[in-house]
C-alpha cells in the first residue's frame, strides 16, 4: 500500500528478495479507490501476511460489502500488521466484524511500533504467541494532567475515559525505556513520557544536519549513579510520547503535536478523530487540530477539517457542520474551539506518505493562506451569551437544551456534567461563522 519511494515499502520490496517470498503489491491510489480489492487480492493468492495503518483496515472494513465478503477466504492469514499510526480500537473491531464470516482470526493483528530512523521496525508481538491486541480503557483526565496510566474502572464516565491499543515489545536486540523530555530522567511504568530506543539498527544520524544528529541520536540518560549502568550509551530520541506497562510499549503521540491547553496534555489525534466522527461530510484522515498561542498569551485550539465537497454556496450547511463539529470536541473533549476551519476537498497539508502536516496547517492558518471554505470563529466569554440546541452530547448525559437543567436541581455528578456541557455549548454556540473568499 506504500509508495516505493516511502520507507516500509522500500523495505518490503528488500523483505521479498532476501527471503524469496512472494508479494503482491497495490498502489495507494488503487486502494484510495477500491479498499476491497485489497483483501480480495489477499484471499485471492492465500495471503500470508497484511501490512496497512489504522485507516487501511478502517477503511477496508468500511468499503467491503457483505456479498464481497461471502465471496473471500482470509484463513490463510498469519499476520495482520498494523503500524505507522496511532492504532485505535475501534478499528481493529470493524475489521474483524467485517471479515470473520471470511475465516478473519483476530489474534492475527499484530499491532507494532517503528520509525525510519531505526530502519523502521523497533516493538511488535511474538508471531507465536498468537494473541488479540492489549486495549487499556484509561482515565482521561489523570492522563491529560497528570502524564500517569490509571484504569478506568466498569461504569467510570465515558466522557472521561480514552482507550490505548499496546504496541507490543521490543524486538530480541533493543532497548526502550520512556524519559522526561525536560529532565532527561527515565520514569516509571505506567508513566508517560518520551520514548528512548537502542538498538543495532539505529542509524547513524541525518545527512548533513550534525547539529540535529547529535541532539536526537546521541541522547543522554539523566540517571542516577546507582542505575546508571542499565541507561549507559547514546540513545535515540523518539519524539514519540508513551508509557510501558508490562514491558509492552503504549505510543499515546508526538511530543511536538501535543496540545497543551490549561495544564493539559491533549493528544491531537484524539481530537481529530472526534471531529471525523462529529459529521459525514467530514473526509477521514483529513482533520489536522493544534493549539495557537491567543492575543491575550493563551492556548486555544484550532481545527482545520477537509471536506468531501465543495459547499462554499450553501452557508446554513458549512454553519450546520461547524456547530456540528464543535459540540463533539466540547462533549468529548471539554475544549472549546477558538476556531474551525473547512477547507475545499484535496487541500489539507500532507506528507508523501498520506500523513497529515500539522505543523504546516498551522503555518498556513496563521498565514491566511488555507483552502477554506468557511470560517467559524468562537466569540470571547462576555460575548456568547445566546442559548442554542446542543445537537449531540455525550451518552450518559441528556441535554436537550441548555436550559433543561436548573442549578437548584443539580444532586449527582452526572447532574453537574451535563450542566457543565449544557453550559459550555452555549458560549461555544455563540460563535460567528464565515464564507472564504
Amino acid at each position: 500500500m506504500h509508495s516505493i519511494y516511502h520507507f516500509p515499502r522500500l523495505l518490503d520490496v528488500l523483505t521479498v528478495q532476501h527471503t524469496g517470498a512472494r508479494c503482491v503489491s497495490m498502489s495507494p491510489l488503487a486502494f484510495i479507490k477500491d479498499p476491497a480489492m485489497w483483501i480480495r487480492i489477499a484471499s485471492k493468492y492465500k495471503g500470508t501476511h497484511l501490512c496497512a495503518p489504522n485507516f487501511g483496515y478502517a477503511l477496508a472494513a468500511r468499503k467491503t460489502t457483505k456479498a464481497q465478503v461471502s465471496k473471500l477466504d482470509l484463513s490463510h492469514l498469519k499476520q495482520a500488521i498494523c503500524a505507522a499510526e496511532p492504532i485505535r480500537v475501534e478499528s481493529l473491531e470493524s475489521f474483524t466484524e467485517t471479515f470473520a464470516p471470511a475465516g478473519f482470526d483476530p489474534k492475527t493483528f499484530n499491532c507494532g511500533y517503528g520509525l525510519a530512523e531505526v530502519t523502521l521496525v523497533v516493538t511488535g508481538q511474538d508471531p507465536q504467541a498468537r494473541k488479540e491486541p492489549s486495549v487499556l480503557n484509561v482515565k482521561k483526565s489523570v492522563l491529560e494532567k497528570h502524564k500517569r496510566v490509571v484504569l478506568a474502572p466498569k461504569g467510570h464516565p465515558s466522557a472521561d475515559a480514552t482507550t490505548l491499543v499496546g504496541c507490543g515489545h521490543a524486538m530480541p536486540t533493543f532497548k526502550v525505556i520512556v524519559v522526561d523530555p525536560d529532565t532527561l530522567k527515565p520514569v516509571g511504568e505506567n508513566q508517560v513520557g518520551e520514548v528512548w530506543i537502542q538498538g543495532p539498527s539505529v542509524a547513524t544520524g541525518y545527512w548533513k544536519r550534525e547539529e540535529y544528529t547529535d541532539e536526537m541520536f546521541h541522547a543522554k540518560v539523566n540517571a542516577p549513579k546507582a542505575t546508571h549502568q542499565s541507561y549507559k550509551g547514546n540513545w535515540l530520541r523518539s519524539g514519540d510520547m508513551g508509557f510501558l506497562r508490562h514491558n509492552e510499549v503504549f505510543i499515546t503521540g508526538r511530543l511536538k503535536d501535543l496540545i497543551i491547553i490549561r495544564g493539559r496534555n491533549v493528544c491531537p489525534q484524539d481530537v481529530e478523530h472526534s471531529v471525523e466522527l462529529a459529521h459525514d461530510q467530514v473526509r477521514p484522515g483529513c482533520v489536522a487540530a493544534f493549539s495557537i498561542e491567543t492575543a491575550q498569551q493563551e492556548e486555544a485550539l484550532v481545527v482545520v477539517v477537509e471536506l468531501r465537497a465543495e459547499l462554499k454556496k450553501d452557508t446554513e450547511q458549512l454553519a450546520a457542520i461547524s456547530r456540528k463539529i464543535a459540540t463533539a470536541v466540547l462533549s468529548e473533549h471539554q475544549l472549546r474551539c477558538a476556531a474551525i476551519v473547512l477547507l475545499k476537498p484535496r487541500s489539507i497539508p500532507k506528507t508523501t506518505s498520506g500523513k497529515i502536516q500539522r505543523s504546516a496547517a498551522k503555518k498556513q492558518y496563521e498565514s491566511g493562506s488555507l483552502a477554506a471554505q468557511y470560517i467559524h470563529r468562537a466569540e470571547s466569554k462576555a460575548a456568547a451569551v445566546q442559548a442554542v440546541q446542543i445537537e449531540e452530547a455525550p451518552e450518559e448525559v441528556d441535554v436537550k437544551t441548555p436550559q433543561v437543567i436548573k442549578t437548584t436541581d443539580i444532586r449527582t455528578e452526572e447532574e453537574i456534567q451535563a450542566w457543565l456541557v449544557a453550559r459550555l455549548a452555549q458560549e461555544q454556540a455563540g460563535g460567528g461563522g464565515e464564507a472564504s473568499n
